[in-house]
Protein backbone atom coordinates (compact mmCIF):
# COMPACT_ATOMS: atom_id res chain seq x y z
CA UNK A 1 0.00 0.00 0.00
CA UNK A 2 1.16 3.90 -0.78
CA UNK A 3 2.89 5.22 2.12
CA UNK A 4 2.52 9.07 3.15
CA UNK A 5 4.27 11.33 0.94
CA UNK A 6 6.83 12.34 3.63
CA UNK A 7 7.78 8.71 3.72
CA UNK A 8 8.69 8.80 -0.13
CA UNK A 9 10.34 11.94 0.26
CA UNK A 10 12.94 10.91 2.74
CA UNK A 11 14.12 7.97 0.14
CA UNK A 12 14.21 10.59 -2.86
CA UNK A 13 16.23 12.92 -1.63
CA UNK A 14 18.78 12.52 -4.55
CA UNK A 15 16.65 14.37 -6.80
CA UNK A 16 16.22 18.26 -7.09
CA UNK A 17 13.77 18.94 -4.18
CA UNK A 18 10.83 20.07 -5.91
CA UNK A 19 10.92 16.98 -8.20
CA UNK A 20 11.03 14.74 -5.12
CA UNK A 21 8.54 16.64 -3.54
CA UNK A 22 6.38 16.05 -6.90
CA UNK A 23 7.22 12.63 -6.93
CA UNK A 24 6.54 11.38 -3.49
CA UNK A 25 2.84 13.22 -3.81
CA UNK A 26 2.24 11.16 -6.64
CA UNK A 27 3.62 7.84 -4.98
CA UNK A 28 1.35 8.56 -2.13
CA UNK A 29 -1.94 8.35 -4.26
CA UNK A 30 -0.63 5.97 -6.21
CA UNK A 31 -3.26 3.84 -7.46
CA UNK A 32 -3.62 0.00 -7.28
CA UNK A 33 -3.49 -1.90 -9.93
CA UNK A 34 -1.25 0.30 -12.20
CA UNK A 35 2.17 0.05 -13.29
CA UNK A 36 5.53 1.61 -13.22
CA UNK A 37 7.79 2.05 -16.67
CA UNK A 38 11.36 2.81 -16.75
CA UNK A 39 13.70 3.05 -19.61
CA UNK A 40 17.43 1.52 -18.72
CA UNK A 41 20.07 3.54 -20.59
CA UNK A 42 20.07 6.67 -19.72
CA UNK A 43 17.94 6.84 -17.06
CA UNK A 44 18.47 4.25 -14.49
CA UNK A 45 22.12 4.67 -15.77
CA UNK A 46 24.33 6.83 -17.81
CA UNK A 47 26.01 4.46 -20.60
CA UNK A 48 24.37 2.32 -23.17
CA UNK A 49 24.53 -1.62 -21.71
CA UNK A 50 23.29 -2.71 -25.09
CA UNK A 51 26.59 -0.99 -27.13
CA UNK A 52 28.96 -2.28 -24.58
CA UNK A 53 27.93 -5.84 -24.99
CA UNK A 54 27.86 -5.46 -28.50
CA UNK A 55 31.84 -4.23 -27.83
CA UNK A 56 32.97 -6.50 -25.83
CA UNK A 57 31.01 -9.40 -27.92
CA UNK A 58 33.11 -8.07 -30.75
CA UNK A 59 36.51 -7.63 -29.25
CA UNK A 60 36.16 -11.07 -28.51
CA UNK A 61 35.23 -12.19 -31.80
CA UNK A 62 31.65 -13.48 -30.81
CA UNK A 63 29.36 -12.18 -33.05
CA UNK A 64 28.79 -15.82 -35.28
CA UNK A 65 25.30 -13.33 -36.60
CA UNK A 66 27.24 -10.42 -38.86
CA UNK A 67 30.46 -11.19 -41.51
CA UNK A 68 31.43 -7.56 -41.27
CA UNK A 69 34.82 -6.81 -40.09
CA UNK A 70 33.87 -3.74 -37.95
CA UNK A 71 30.76 -5.18 -36.09
CA UNK A 72 30.65 -1.42 -33.46
CA UNK A 73 31.31 0.69 -36.95
CA UNK A 74 28.60 -1.14 -38.70
CA UNK A 75 26.17 -0.61 -35.49
CA UNK A 76 27.36 3.20 -35.19
CA UNK A 77 26.36 3.29 -39.30
CA UNK A 78 22.97 1.77 -38.76
CA UNK A 79 22.14 4.38 -36.04
CA UNK A 80 22.82 6.90 -37.92
CA UNK A 81 20.49 5.49 -40.30
CA UNK A 82 17.66 3.85 -38.31
CA UNK A 83 18.19 3.37 -34.81
CA UNK A 84 15.73 0.93 -34.53
CA UNK A 85 16.74 -1.37 -36.73
CA UNK A 86 20.37 -0.76 -35.47
CA UNK A 87 19.20 -1.62 -31.67
CA UNK A 88 17.53 -5.08 -33.30
CA UNK A 89 20.90 -5.62 -35.70
CA UNK A 90 23.03 -5.27 -32.43
CA UNK A 91 21.07 -8.71 -30.91
CA UNK A 92 20.53 -10.27 -34.43
CA UNK A 93 24.70 -10.25 -34.72
CA UNK A 94 24.93 -12.38 -32.04
CA UNK A 95 22.65 -15.37 -34.30
CA UNK A 96 24.43 -18.80 -33.61
CA UNK A 97 25.78 -17.72 -30.07
CA UNK A 98 24.50 -19.95 -27.28
CA UNK A 99 21.71 -18.52 -25.04
CA UNK A 100 24.06 -20.57 -22.23
CA UNK A 101 27.30 -18.27 -23.17
CA UNK A 102 25.48 -15.36 -23.86
CA UNK A 103 23.44 -15.33 -20.38
CA UNK A 104 26.94 -16.16 -19.01
CA UNK A 105 28.50 -12.91 -20.55
CA UNK A 106 25.52 -11.05 -19.46
CA UNK A 107 25.95 -11.57 -15.65
CA UNK A 108 29.25 -11.04 -15.99
CA UNK A 109 28.91 -7.50 -17.74
CA UNK A 110 25.88 -6.80 -15.07
CA UNK A 111 27.99 -7.36 -12.03
CA UNK A 112 30.86 -4.76 -13.06
CA UNK A 113 27.70 -2.45 -14.32
CA UNK A 114 25.74 -2.59 -11.26
CA UNK A 115 27.81 0.50 -9.81
CA UNK A 116 26.60 2.41 -12.56
CA UNK A 117 23.14 2.20 -11.30
CA UNK A 118 22.00 5.82 -10.19
CA UNK A 119 21.41 5.51 -6.54
CA UNK A 120 17.91 8.37 -6.85
CA UNK A 121 16.53 6.34 -9.27
CA UNK A 122 17.05 2.92 -7.85
CA UNK A 123 15.23 4.62 -5.00
CA UNK A 124 12.42 5.49 -7.12
CA UNK A 125 12.10 1.86 -8.40
CA UNK A 126 11.84 0.82 -5.00
CA UNK A 127 9.50 3.66 -3.63
CA UNK A 128 6.91 2.66 -6.85
CA UNK A 129 7.13 -0.95 -5.62
CA UNK A 130 6.12 0.27 -2.01
CA UNK A 131 3.59 1.96 -3.79
CA UNK A 132 1.53 -1.13 -4.98
CA UNK A 133 2.90 -0.13 -8.49
CA UNK A 134 3.72 -3.22 -10.47
CA UNK A 135 7.70 -2.11 -11.88
CA UNK A 136 9.03 -2.91 -15.37
CA UNK A 137 12.13 -2.35 -16.98
CA UNK A 138 11.64 -1.05 -20.51
CA UNK A 139 14.87 -1.04 -22.51
CA UNK A 140 15.63 -1.19 -26.39
CA UNK A 141 19.27 -3.02 -25.00
CA UNK A 142 19.42 -6.99 -25.56
CA UNK A 143 17.17 -8.39 -23.35
CA UNK A 144 19.33 -10.63 -21.76
CA UNK A 145 21.32 -7.76 -20.59
CA UNK A 146 18.61 -6.02 -18.85
CA UNK A 147 17.10 -9.15 -17.65
CA UNK A 148 20.79 -9.80 -16.28
CA UNK A 149 20.42 -6.27 -14.24
CA UNK A 150 17.21 -6.49 -13.09
CA UNK A 151 17.36 -7.28 -9.57
CA UNK A 152 20.62 -4.89 -8.81
CA UNK A 153 17.86 -1.81 -10.40
CA UNK A 154 15.01 -3.09 -8.08
CA UNK A 155 12.71 -4.92 -10.65
CA UNK A 156 11.85 -8.83 -11.13
CA UNK A 157 13.74 -10.00 -13.97
CA UNK A 158 10.33 -11.32 -15.05
CA UNK A 159 9.47 -7.15 -15.41
CA UNK A 160 12.32 -6.83 -17.72
CA UNK A 161 11.66 -5.69 -21.10
CA UNK A 162 14.44 -6.07 -23.81
CA UNK A 163 15.31 -6.62 -27.66
CA UNK A 164 15.15 -10.32 -28.45
CA UNK A 165 15.49 -13.01 -31.02
CA UNK A 166 14.05 -16.37 -31.32
CA UNK A 167 16.07 -19.18 -29.77
CA UNK A 168 16.54 -22.22 -31.33
CA UNK A 169 17.99 -25.73 -30.30
CA UNK A 170 19.90 -23.31 -27.55
CA UNK A 171 21.46 -20.81 -29.71
CA UNK A 172 20.45 -17.43 -31.07
CA UNK A 173 18.61 -16.82 -34.61
CA UNK A 174 18.64 -13.45 -36.60
CA UNK A 175 14.88 -13.64 -35.85
CA UNK A 176 13.37 -10.55 -34.07
CA UNK A 177 10.78 -11.12 -31.54
CA UNK A 178 7.89 -8.74 -32.07
CA UNK A 179 7.14 -5.95 -30.27
CA UNK A 180 10.51 -4.76 -30.63
CA UNK A 181 10.96 -2.58 -27.66
CA UNK A 182 11.75 1.05 -28.81
CA UNK A 183 9.65 3.90 -29.39
CA UNK A 184 6.30 2.83 -29.52
CA UNK A 185 7.20 -0.55 -29.27
CA UNK A 186 7.70 -0.08 -25.56
CA UNK A 187 4.54 0.74 -25.10
CA UNK A 188 2.87 -2.30 -26.84
CA UNK A 189 5.76 -4.78 -25.35
CA UNK A 190 4.54 -3.00 -22.22
CA UNK A 191 1.16 -3.68 -22.28
CA UNK A 192 1.83 -7.34 -23.58
CA UNK A 193 3.97 -8.26 -20.36
CA UNK A 194 1.49 -6.18 -17.47
CA UNK A 195 -1.09 -7.61 -19.02
CA UNK A 196 -2.67 -3.98 -19.70
CA UNK A 197 -2.12 -2.49 -16.50
CA UNK A 198 -2.67 1.35 -16.85
CA UNK A 199 0.64 3.05 -16.54
CA UNK A 200 0.82 5.29 -13.62
CA UNK A 201 4.24 6.64 -13.99
CA UNK A 202 6.70 6.28 -16.31
CA UNK A 203 10.67 7.49 -16.69
CA UNK A 204 12.81 7.70 -19.76
CA UNK A 205 15.40 10.33 -21.44
CA UNK A 206 14.96 9.50 -25.22
CA UNK A 207 13.73 12.10 -27.18
CA UNK A 208 12.74 9.71 -29.86
CA UNK A 209 12.82 6.01 -28.12
CA UNK A 210 10.83 7.02 -24.91
CA UNK A 211 8.53 9.88 -25.77
CA UNK A 212 5.77 7.18 -26.48
CA UNK A 213 5.92 5.85 -22.99
CA UNK A 214 5.84 9.24 -21.20
CA UNK A 215 3.17 10.69 -23.14
CA UNK A 216 1.00 7.43 -21.77
CA UNK A 217 1.98 7.70 -18.45
CA UNK A 218 -0.26 9.94 -15.85
CA UNK A 219 3.55 10.92 -14.04
CA UNK A 220 5.94 11.44 -16.63
CA UNK A 221 9.74 11.67 -15.36
CA UNK A 222 11.72 13.19 -18.41
CA UNK A 223 15.48 12.25 -17.16
CA UNK A 224 18.47 14.68 -18.77
CA UNK A 225 18.90 17.88 -21.30
CA UNK A 226 18.04 16.06 -24.17
CA UNK A 227 14.17 16.10 -22.95
CA UNK A 228 14.33 18.94 -20.42
CA UNK A 229 12.56 21.41 -23.21
CA UNK A 230 9.96 18.75 -24.00
CA UNK A 231 9.33 18.09 -20.54
CA UNK A 232 8.96 21.96 -19.46
CA UNK A 233 6.33 22.11 -23.14
CA UNK A 234 4.41 19.18 -21.70
CA UNK A 235 4.03 19.77 -17.75
CA UNK A 236 6.34 16.89 -17.35
CA UNK A 237 8.64 16.42 -14.22
CA UNK A 238 12.51 16.99 -15.86
CA UNK A 239 15.75 15.34 -13.59
CA UNK A 240 18.94 15.41 -14.70
CA UNK A 241 22.41 14.36 -13.06
CA UNK A 242 25.96 15.09 -13.38
CA UNK A 243 26.99 11.98 -14.50
CA UNK A 244 24.74 12.60 -17.89
CA UNK A 245 26.32 11.44 -21.30
CA UNK A 246 25.98 13.03 -24.11
CA UNK A 247 24.08 11.32 -26.65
Amino acid sequence: MPHSAATYRDQLRGFDPAVASALAEALAVAPAGSAAAFDADGTLWPQDIGEQLLKELAAARRLPGTAVADPWSEYLRRVAEDKRGAYVWAVQAMAGLSEVELSGRCRDLAHRWTARIRRPMRALVGCCRQAGLRTFLVSASCRWAVEALAAASGVREADAIGIAVAVEGGKLTDVAIEPVSYADGKLLALSLRSGGLPLYLAAGDSPTGDVPLLEKAQVALAIGAALRDEAGRRGWLSQSFPDEVAS
